[in-house]
């Protein structure tokens, strides 16, 4: 029997994006027969639909909401640390770190185990501002760090060609090391949103499902609301940005733009139902980043609006029923929106978009792959 410990520095309970990402894992994993234990920041034991099949340990991640960058730096340090420890007492052929949290990649070493693997989900510390000075010099520090650390692990997956090309031009990572593992969607995610219908709404629905965040900017999609009055907008998600936000839209008092708060996924299917339009967004800084949003976007067939660029505007170069846009430009997102509602006369589902998705973005065939590659070094 193979033995695995899985590590996230994340809540899962708090945060379904991360639950929708590793129940595909572990699902995966233990088809493989492998026996699994997964480390995470929860305050009690995650739920997932397979508890008795799976070993759950977990050290409360910090509360670091209106905490300044260096409290929170120290704070999600110490976290990672105690992760770690935890994970040196498991034993295990193989230990999986998931990150986004750096620390976790910066305190690897205090590892024991002599295979690891890592699942880079996002390079966060690239994403820091060059403007100022100081966050410069930090960016430039981080990526030095990171750069001694990944060499460590026997491999390394990525979520795109960006950050595959990051990690062996700048990082020194052999293409072997690497291995391609996009986000996508899961096959009981693919199942229930591809077959969205199209909207009854008496009124076009444009909708962001997500995560409202700063990098998100969602208050550019108030603006535009404010000129669209024939148009309802739906907010579907919470976030650390979610209360500016819903205070932007009562100053302006803005009646056609709702938010609900986070959701369960359970509800998120019907908000696809009501959607006319998807709408998406990441900032210039994250222009190395593929929402993973924007797959289930695309499996449920409709129409996309997506204000960002490079990685994210290259891969929807691969499908249709899309318009991309430079990000936080409310004249650009104003004419996105009004050339889509001219398409929308056509009431046009993109079949095209959901037999892609399926072919190439269902994350259990592509974690398979990955861990046969991963029982290769076993």
């Amino acid at each position: 029997m193979k033995r695995i410990t899985i590590v996230t520095s994340y809540p899962i309970n708090a945060e379904p994006v991360i639950k929708n990402r590793l129940q595909p894992y572990i699902d995966v994993l233990i088809q493989h027969g492998f026996t699994v234990t997964l480390i995470s920041g929860d305050y009690e034991t995650p739920v997932f639909s397979f508890e008795h099949e799976v070993n759950f340990l977990y050290v409360p991640k910090p509360d670091v909401q209106g905490v300044g960058f260096f409290s929170r730096a120290m704070q999600e340090f110490k976290h990672a640390n105690q992760l770690l420890k935890l994970v040196n007492y498991q034993k295990a052929d193989c230990v999986l770190l998931t990150i986004p949290s750096m620390f976790l990649l910066f305190r690897s070493g205090i590892l024991k185990h002599s295979r690891k693997v890592i699942d880079v989900r996002d390079l966060t510390w690239e994403y820091l501002s060059s403007d100022k000075l100081t966050f410069l010099c930090v960016k430039k520090i981080l990526s030095w760090f990171a750069k001694q650390k990944f060499g460590r692990f026997s491999l390394v997956a990525v979520t795109n060609t960006t950050e595959f090309s990051k990690m062996e031009c700048y990082y020194g990572l052999n293409p072997q090391q690497l291995h391609m593992l996009p986000n996508g969607v899961s096959k009981q995610q693919f199942d229930i949103l591809s077959n969205s219908n199209r909207s009854k709404n008496s009124k076009p629905t444009i909708c962001y499902i997500g995560n409202v965040g700063v990098a998100q900017n969602l208050t550019l999609l108030v603006d535009v609301a404010t000129r669209c009055p024939e148009v309802d907008f739906l907010i579907v998600g919470g976030g650390n940005d979610f209360n500016r936000v819903k205070k932007y839209v009562h100053d302006k008092n803005v009646k056609n733009v709702e938010m609900t708060g986070r959701v369960s996924w359970d509800s998120i299917p019907s908000y696809y139902e009501q959607a006319d339009i998807l709408f998406a967004q990441l900032g210039s800084d994250y222009k190395g980043a593929m929402p993973s949003k924007l797959y289930e976007y695309l499996a449920s067939r409709k129409f996309i609006i997506y204000g960002g660029c490079a990685q994210a505007a290259e891969v929807l170069a691969e499908f249709d029923n899309n318009i991309v846009i430079q990000p936080d430009s409310i004249d650009a997102l104003h004419q996105a929106v009004c050339e889509a509602l001219k398409r929308l006369s056509k009431n046009y589902l993109s079949n095209l978009n959901r037999d892609k998705i399926k072919s190439m973005y269902i994350r259990e065939d592509n974690i398979s792959v990955f861990v046969e590659k991963l029982e290769g070094l076993l």
